[in-house]
């Protein structure tokens, strides 16, 4: 289903794209996408939701119609959260985050937690857990291998190749695909396409002060860290 309406607003000196669903006077669900989405990932759940809930869907920084400024920093998590914030303004709303939106969930309720009446996760985990595990070098450690990947200069060159064929083997590794339908596929890789969007998306990979080992490798003072998390 396509947003009720959409419209662009200028925060902390960028244009962040939202799409709404649904009646605008009832309680706000901000809904933050990971990677490598953006906020028309959320049309087919913010239909079953907007009968309860103003649906807002941000396409986050450096994704899909929002800016996508140059270079790495501008993606350090205190910027990721100050868009989120900035948006909010001062009225609490429900947020409802998947993969990397929900690091800047997390963000919000540990640093903004005036802003959040209530966080829901899907498919991500808290920071200092998830830091823990990347240290120890086990399991973790060895599924999140392709972190280091992304990381790689000229990753974005690579995953752009073919029409986005190598991003689409990484997004799509041990997923079920049948909600991806052909004309859903353009949308993704239109959005893929915009000028400086994957390097940018990449980039919240590059900010992020998380430390991944190898596997076998650990690291104690990694895993002892209460401040070098994941977001």
């Amino acid at each position: 289903m396509e947003p009720t309406r959409t419209e662009t607003r200028r925060v902390n000196g960028q244009e962040i794209f939202l799409r709404h669903w649904g009646d605008e006077s009832l309680s706000p669900l901000l809904m933050l996408h990971g990677f490598p989405e953006y906020g028309g990932a959320w049309r087919d759940l913010a239909p079953l939701l907007c009968q309860h809930f103003h649906c807002i869907a941000p396409d986050q920084r450096g994704y899909g119609q929002s800016s996508a400024p140059e270079g790495i920093e501008p993606y350090a998590m205190a910027h990721l959260m100050a868009d989120m914030a900035a948006l909010i303004g001062d009225r609490p709303v429900t947020v409802l985050a998947h993969d990397w939106g929900a690091s800047v969930g997390y963000a919000l309720a540990m640093f903004r937690p005036e802003l959040v009446a209530r966080l829901i996760i899907l498919n991500g985990v808290h920071p200092v857990p998830f830091q823990r595990a990347m240290a120890a070098g086990g399991a973790q450690s060895s599924a999140s291998q392709y972190i280091n990947a992304l990381r790689a200069e000229g990753s974005a060159v690579r995953l752009a190749k073919d029409d986005f064929a190598g991003l689409l083997k990484l997004f799509s590794a041990h997923m079920d695909l049948s909600w991806l339908t052909a004309e859903r596929l353009e949308d993704y890789r239109a959005e893929w396409g915009r000028p400086g969007r994957l390097r940018a998306m990449i980039n919240w990979y590059r900010a992020s002060p998380c430390r991944l080992r190898r596997p076998a490798s650990p690291c104690a003072t990694c895993q002892n860290s209460r401040l070098n998390v994941c977001a």
